[in-house]
């Protein structure tokens, strides 16, 4: 007699506190729409508020804090460029490969100086814009310089002379002038210029001139010199004369000249878990008396990237260091608030989870086993996810 009592009181038991929900619909979690943004600075680092970004025909500024934000409502490739006042305009493309998923993708900006001075009689010397704190023995700013003669130049025509910054910025300013369709190349412009005139007609000196740039006998070991050639549109190498501390070469053709060498690219991706989900990242509402509303959450991205500006201890570790802040900006790391717009009605039985993680890459870029390298703030994604309980009996559940 003393049995039977207690397996009544566990039936009861289970039926008041173990419900069963597998008729309980879960509900759809909406997709915030994903964004591409970035940080746009100047070759010194200074955010650059106000710059204009262009991403598939339409116009946005960056913020007072030189970032950009664009919501993205479809899949495919997105073309941006990056413009301000008195700076190179720089381009790039992102890849959204799906909307299912919310997600960040990161494209920085560093613009470069456009800076063109014209070219007189005898030598004119130009410059390159370098990143601050990277200065072997004293300095790390490349010299561009030619030498010309009244004879050269018809009369009332003159040439001016811009540092270049990569082999596309080459040559899309050297065609700017001949509304050429642009040419893809391969390795990396370490450091050029163009050499243009005044009278777009002009394209070629009456004879040549003497250009130079100051490039220590370790580089030239490990470089070539190129030109490119407007009648061909490709780079064709070209001959120099050698010296300890610079290359000098006779010029002809009104086009770019620049330093090229294979660097050899490491990209090493990591990812780490987004754990600041604000109010919270899990709901459950598995015993609850009715509808939980969930609104929406807030969590922080990195943005920018960490890199030691003193890794360029000598010309060619201080040229890669160059490239590597080109390619990927030279904003700091930041932190960013996102916002996650959940905005649905969790039904008693049910529950849902916010995950999300932010992808890292380690960017190493290195030639002749002298190397430098940045950590760069890449994608971050987010999505929702929600569960019904079902009883199994014996007091055990699953989610589904």
């Amino acid at each position: 007699m003393s049995v039977l009592p207690i397996l009544m009181f566990t039936c009861i038991s289970c039926t008041i506190h173990d419900p069963s929900f597998e008729s309980v619909e879960r509900p759809k979690i909406n997709v915030e729409n994903s964004v591409i943004t970035g940080l746009v600075t100047d070759f010194q680092g200074n955010i650059l508020a106000n710059a204009v970004i262009a991403i598939n025909g339409q116009e946005i500024c960056t913020d007072a804090n030189g970032i950009y934000r664009y919501e993205i409502t479809s899949k495919g490739e997105y073309e941006l460029s990056a413009s301000y006042p008195d700076k190179i305009t720089k381009t790039a493309t992102v890849s959204v490969p799906s909307v299912e998923v919310t997600r960040t993708f990161i494209q920085n900006f560093v613009l470069p100086e456009y800076r063109t001075i014209i070219i007189q009689t005898g030598e004119t010397m130009e410059q390159t814009e370098t990143i601050p704190d990277n200065e072997p023995e004293g300095t790390m700013t490349v010299t561009a310089s030619v030498t010309i003669e009244e004879t050269h130049l018809p009369e009332d025509a003159y040439l001016m002379l811009t540092p270049v910054y990569s082999k596309q910025e080459g040559e899309d300013l050297a065609k700017a002038w001949t509304k050429a369709a642009s040419v893809k190349v391969e390795n990396k412009m370490l450091v050029g210029a163009v050499i243009t005139c005044s009278d777009p007609s002009i394209t070629e000196l009456a004879t040549e001139a003497k250009m130079k740039f100051d490039v220590e006998k370790e580089v030239q070991s490990l470089t070539k010199l190129m030109m490119f050639d407007l009648k061909t549109e490709e780079w064709v190498e070209i001959p120099y004369e050698s010296h300890d501390y610079e290359i000098v070469f006779d010029i002809k053709q009104l086009t770019t000249y620049g330093v090229f060498g294979d660097v050899n690219v490491s990209v090493e991706e990591t990812s780490k878990p987004i754990t600041d989900f604000k109010p919270q990242s899990y709901w459950d509402n598995y015993y609850g008396k009715d509808v939980l509303h969930i609104g929406e959450v807030t969590y922080t991205t990195k943005i920018g990237l960490i890199l030691d500006r003193k890794q360029g201890v000598d010309q060619l570790r201080a040229l890669l260091l160059e490239k590597l802040a080109q390619d990927y900006g030279l904003g700091n790391e930041q932190d960013v608030t996102a916002t996650y717009n959940v905005n649905t009605d969790l039904p008693v039985g049910t529950a849902l989870e916010i995950t999300g993680s932010q992808n890292y890459l380690s960017v190493i870029y290195e030639m002749n086993g002298k190397s430098v390298h940045a950590d760069v703030c890449g994608t971050s994604a987010v999505s929702g996810k929600s569960y019904n309980r079902v009883h199994t009996g014996g007091g055990n559940y699953t989610n589904y």
